[in-house]
């Protein structure tokens, strides 16, 4: 259990004092890290490398202004436990501490659960054996942040941390490796055997903040090593196999058997066991041959099968295995990817995941097997909707190697995009919500025929990718910021269902400087090598670089690019540092800033000292730290550092980075920084920023919902269009305020274009999911006393009332006090009522 002191409520806001000086915000050690999703809260971890008080903000849309703000004590380890948020919504967030925000930008963003009634689909991702350190381990991470859709949730099988799950360990090879990953997605994990090698997995409880309190009514787990949740439609199980008995009778077993019953009763459709040790395995370990799995096996895939669990998750063997659909240690479906539990709910499908860092190989001959692989790294990325469960095995290499399917219902629909993106002039890489039909036949998603872009671009050819749901479509050349509409007919699934869609998209010009470089690309920088420590302090404005090194950006070797080439740099050391002065008149002016970086691999960028940028790089990290993930330069990535505009003061500032390359042996390195600012009226406020912002995004059908982008922006001047599809197939509309009626069920994506008086164009987009699982508001009423003199007053609050279906609420207080007239109401979210008189009210 853990201290007291380290989870906390907030229950007011506390104001900060403002001094003279810009001040310098703690490092941050650890995260921050998501923890704990439910459809109303989560909880949000950061630690810092000295005491500090941290403040958290967040909203629907990102600040300022935001819509919540929560502080923590003054420590090092920051946990926020948020409550009475809306189900199945993400979150913009940003954490700051010592006057200086400490990380935020669009990598920091969370989402709710869906309401435990919500059919709403999903994707998560899962992998085990992973914390080595190893290229194996980095390539996987960098697939899964790449991944498209995004998902929701994460599940680490166990082996989290090699070889002891010591205490020192857990940041180079846990939260560093997944930084950017565990900023918006939520990690749910499970214990394996390396896990426990320091003080029976202490630094594992430590860690983690997991909920005890899982289970069925009156039999909570009351234990972070194996706990439950609910994701929607989905009810998932963690097992600890390594520390705590399985053997029927016991204290987890019991649990577990009442926990399935009890998800089973609640009409869960989807049952997820998960843990690290697999009761089938023949790779670098063997379930027919090691007493600990044979026993595993015994003990629980009988209640697996009683309980009709869907999908059983494990590591610990360093190779990918997945079963045929299984029951009671047989084949009880013989596809090789396919499998039905339409008209009975029998039959498990049990993975093996353990390469996710580690890797190995063995006999890979279990008859239970529909795939086995050795020598490979990877993870599965599940899809999760009413009707199926659909998995996939990828490989480092992005290959995806395995495909299967289990349904529960017929799909009656054809394929939707999830998922569409320009990767340059002329290629757009297209996601299906599915598989689909290869070739370049008349239903072939490799048919150019079966897409049309507007008359002003074409369609040129067409590939599908190994995960067959993937199609890069090449293309005329696209111009920037402006609008397009991909029309998609013909493109089928292996059932036959036709796509019949049309989605807008934007190709935003990265390389199109929007504002006015402030420190320009080519600009001459003080550099210093990281042979050794460039000093304490070296990214404050005061710090004394006159020692440092003179030249023009970039910096680096090895692509025949850079201005100042750092000849001694490979082999020898793995970071450099660079320095620059540049002048703000009045900082008040400015309404936005950008900076933009080519770089490989990870860097951080600081102005005046505080953090306003970082990717592939660890806080805290000192001239040794390898950067934790790969990254390719070759062109300018931008970063948003609007929410740092505080840090700039009038007249001279400084901007500092670090540059880190992901291994001492690498063949490149680059760092060449760029800093714009936008200042309405100089003409440097380059294409206009969509905003769109959707009070409701889920409902019961019909239903009328309105949406806005009133907060979209064009620099210094007005907005000359702003233009609506629904996605529905109706027509478009315009304006800035718009409401629509949708008449059936489904997911629809809206897209708002808006363009300014040049014609350059910007896109935002949301889903909305209209439904007819809807359930009633949930109301919660709290009073700050239930007795008080005449003429004194009573709080109330109604912190935690909802609707599940995740739109907002209108509230309406009676105080049971006719006699104060008008006063007697309020729909204020935490009203205060005075009693006049001596009496009872309700």
């Amino acid at each position: 259990m853990k201290h007291g002191w380290r989870i906390f409520s907030v229950l007011s806001c506390c104001a900060l004092l403002s001094w003279a000086w810009v001040a310098v915000p703690p490092a941050l050690t650890r995260g921050p890290y998501l923890q704990n999703t439910s459809a109303s809260g989560i909880t949000l971890v950061c630690k810092t490398a000295t005491v500090a008080a941290v403040t958290l903000r967040y909203g629907e849309q990102a600040g300022p202004p935001w819509a919540g703000e929560a502080s923590s004590p003054a420590g090092t380890t920051h946990v926020f436990a948020l409550t009475g948020l809306r189900p199945e919504t993400r979150y913009a967030y940003e954490l700051s501490a010592g006057g200086g925000r400490l990380v935020g930008g669009a990598d920091c963003s969370f989402r709710t659960s869906p309401a435990a009634e919500s059919r709403a689909p999903f994707r998560f991702v899962a992998w085990g054996d992973s914390g080595t350190g190893s290229t194996a381990q980095l390539d996987v991470a960098a697939r899964m942040e790449a991944v498209l859709p995004a998902p929701e949730f994460a599940l680490g099988l166990g082996d989290l941390v090699y070889d002891s799950g010591q205490w020192e360990k857990y940041d180079p090879l846990l939260f560093q490796p997944y930084a950017t990953l565990f900023k918006s997605t939520t990690f749910w994990p499970a214990l394996g055997n390396h896990d426990t090698g320091t003080e029976n997995g202490a630094p594992y409880i430590d860690a983690f903040y997991l909920p005890t309190q899982g289970g069925a009514p009156g039999h909570p787990s009351n234990s972070e090593r194996y706990y439950s949740f609910d994701h929607g439609m989905a009810h998932f199980a963690c097992v600890d196999s390594e520390s705590t008995s399985t053997s029927p009778g016991g204290a987890q077993y019991t649990w577990l058997e009442d926990d399935l019953v009890h998800a089973r009763a609640r009409g869960k459709r989807w049952l997820f066991v998960y843990m690290h040790h697999p009761p089938y395995t023949r790779g670098t370990h063997d379930s027919t041959s090691e007493s600990e799995l044979i026993t595993l096996r015994a003990n629980l895939v009988p209640l697996f099968d009683a309980q009709d669990v869907d999908m059983v998750m494990t590591g610990h063997s360093h190779v990918y295995e997945r079963s045929f659909l299984a029951r009671n240690h047989a084949v009880l479906q013989a596809d090789l990817a396919d499998y039905t539990k339409v008209a009975s709910p029998d039959g498990t499908v049990y993975l093996v995941t353990g390469c996710g860092g580690k890797t190995g190989s063995g006999p890979l001959d279990l008859a239970i097997m529909a795939r086995a692989y050795g020598d490979v790294a990877g993870f599965n990325a599940i899809d999760v909707s009413w009707s199926e469960v659909r998995g996939r095995f990828i490989e480092r290499d992005g290959r995806t190697t395995d495909l299967f399917t289990v349904r529960k219902a017929a799909d009656a629909a054809g394929p939707r995009v999830a998922a569409l993106e320009a990767r340059g002039a002329n290629e757009l890489a297209l996601v299906f919500d599915e598989p689909v039909q290869a070739g370049t036949g008349a239903a072939g998603a490799e048919n150019p025929g079966n897409y049309a872009l507007d008359a002003s671009a074409a369609v040129l050819g067409a590939t599908l990718d190994s995960d067959q749901s993937t199609v890069v479509l090449a293309t005329t050349t696209l111009a920037a910021n402006t609008s397009y509409t991909l029309d998609i007919q013909g493109v089928a699934d292996a059932g036959g269902r036709a796509a019949n869609e049309s989605v807008r998209f934007v190709r935003t010009e990265s390389s199109a400087p929007t504002g006015t470089a402030v420190v320009p690309q080519g600009a001459t920088w003080r550099y210093f090598p990281g042979a050794s420590d460039p000093g304490a302090g070296w990214a404050a404005p005061g710090f004394d670089d006159s020692g440092w090194s003179q030249g023009p950006a970039g910096f680096g070797f090895g692509d025949n690019d850079d201005a100042t080439v750092l000849a001694g740099m490979q082999g020898v050391y793995a970071s450099s540092y660079a320095r620059i002065a540049f002048q703000v008149n009045d900082p008040t002016l400015v309404t936005a800033m950008t900076l933009r970086v080519n770089y490989d691999d990870g860097f951080a960028a600081f102005l005046n000292g505080n953090e306003i940028a970082r990717d592939r790089l660890p806080a805290g990290a000192t001239n040794t730290t390898l950067a934790s993930g790969s990254h390719e330069a070759g062109t300018f990535a931008s970063f948003d550092a609007s929410a740092a505009l505080g840090s700039l003061v009038a007249g001279t500032n400084v901007l500092a980075l670090q540059g880190h390359n992901s291994s001492l042996t690498s063949n490149d390195f680059s760092l060449h920084p760029e800093l714009l600012l936008v200042i309405p009226g100089s003409g440097s406020d380059g294409a206009p920023i969509a905003v769109l912002d959707a009070p409701v995004r889920t409902a019961n059908a019909p239903a009328r919902l309105a949406f806005s982008a009133a907060r979209s922006t064009d620099g210094d001047a007005a907005l000359a269009s702003a233009s609506w599809d629904f996605g529905d197939g109706s027509p478009r509309a315009s304006g800035l305020e718009v409401e629509h009626l949708y008449t059936a069920a489904g997911t629809y994506r809206v897209t708002l274009v808006v363009r300014d008086a040049d014609g350059l164009e910007a896109l935002a987009e949301t889903s909305v999911r209209l439904h007819t699982q809807g359930s009633a508001p949930r109301a919660e009423l709290a009073a700050g006393a239930t007795q008080v003199a005449p003429g004194g007053s009573i709080g109330f609050d109604s912190a935690g009332s909802l609707d599940p279906d995740g739109g907002p609420v209108t509230l309406h207080w009676d105080f049971g006090d006719p006699v104060s007239g008008a006063s007697n109401a309020s729909s204020l979210g935490a009203p205060t009522h005075t009693y006049a008189r001596v009496g009872h009210y309700t």
